[in-house]
């Protein structure tokens, strides 16, 4: 009776425990290049005059951020991520809202521009960068073609620093429309036709539909496509590599902060590593104060809600 019982117990307790061997490979996967990474990208931004090559630094301190807050182009990589992540966010999620709309109306030839509006997410975004270089190209661009019919002066977009940064937030919307699209259409298709059914007896018109129950019912999507659009946005990469041939803009105008943490990495300076590193720690501060701000919006928007009701 007592073996019994001591085996059993043993079975019990490993029953227990099964669930968490089913996970240690996940959470060894998270621990190793998620968590160290993270945690080497902090301690690494401390470390002063850090060597990649020889592993040796002269001590802790804030040496790399006084360094890269110093830095013009640091400053001006700031800017420009903010910019544009200011321009397309917004520009991508009204966008994709209007065409999601459109693709969700029981129109003919719908499938037919589903597949066109979702093609550009399994094509290489390095082929894409070029099609978009040659498009704004100075002399045999369709761009200023276009313009040309209107008998509009053609515009040096890629060799300008005022058109330049025009290009890469039409170039980064584009880019995040497809996606959200799909999420928005999914979150539209999933919305109860009764509520619709009721309004038109009522004698509500398309636009008051959508103002009225589809928006609102779609809220929580929007936010988190923003908050998705919004850490994408800010690692804008490569977008910029092949409009500028990977160069930062046409006059080293257009850095953005994972641009200039690249150069850093990949530059000649002997302590970048660390520098780098510190840009990264900024980066995740940024991000995460934007992503905070985001959540406190989205729930002063639901208690409004809330209220109104």
């Amino acid at each position: 009776m007592l073996e019994n019982a001591t085996q059993s117990s043993i079975f019990s307790k490993m029953s227990m425990l099964r669930p968490y061997f089913y996970l240690f490979p996940l959470l060894l996967f998270v621990v190793i290049f998620l968590l160290y990474p993270t945690y080497y990208a902090f301690r690494a931004s401390m470390m002063e005059n850090y060597s990649i090559m020889t592993r040796t630094y002269s001590g802790y301190g804030l040496g790399n951020y006084r360094d890269i807050l110093n830095d013009r182009f640091f400053l001006q990589a700031v800017r420009n991520t903010i910019a544009y992540v200011i321009v397309t966010v917004p520009a991508s999620i009204v966008a994709s809202l209007f065409i999601a709309s459109i693709l969700n109306g029981r129109y003919r030839g719908t499938a037919l521009f589903q597949t066109i509006f979702f093609l550009p997410m399994v094509t290489s975004v390095t082929a894409i960068g070029y099609a978009w270089r040659y498009m704004f190209n100075y002399r045999f661009g369709i761009i200023n073609y276009l313009l040309a019919i209107f008998s509009v002066e053609p515009v040096n977009w890629l060799n300008s620093t005022a058109t330049s940064i025009v290009v890469l937030c039409l170039y980064g919307t584009w880019s995040l429309i497809p996606f959200t699209t799909i999420v928005f259409l999914s979150s539209m298709q999933s919305i109860n036709n009764k509520y619709y059914i009721i309004a038109r007896i009522d004698g509500a018109k398309s636009s008051m539909l959508f103002l009225r129950i589809t928006l609102p019912l779609m809220i929580p999507t929007v936010f988190v496509m923003t908050l998705l659009n919004t850490v994408t946005t800010f690692k804008v990469f490569d977008e910029l590599f092949p409009l500028f041939l990977g160069r930062p803009g046409p006059f080293y105008n257009m850095y953005t902060i994972v641009y200039y943490i690249y150069e850093q990495m990949q530059g000649t300076s002997r302590y970048g590593f660390g520098r780098a590193a510190a840009a990264s720690v900024l980066l995740f501060s940024i991000l995460l104060i934007s992503l905070l701000m985001v959540a406190l919006v989205r729930r002063s928007i639901l208690d409004l809600r809330r209220g109104m009701r």
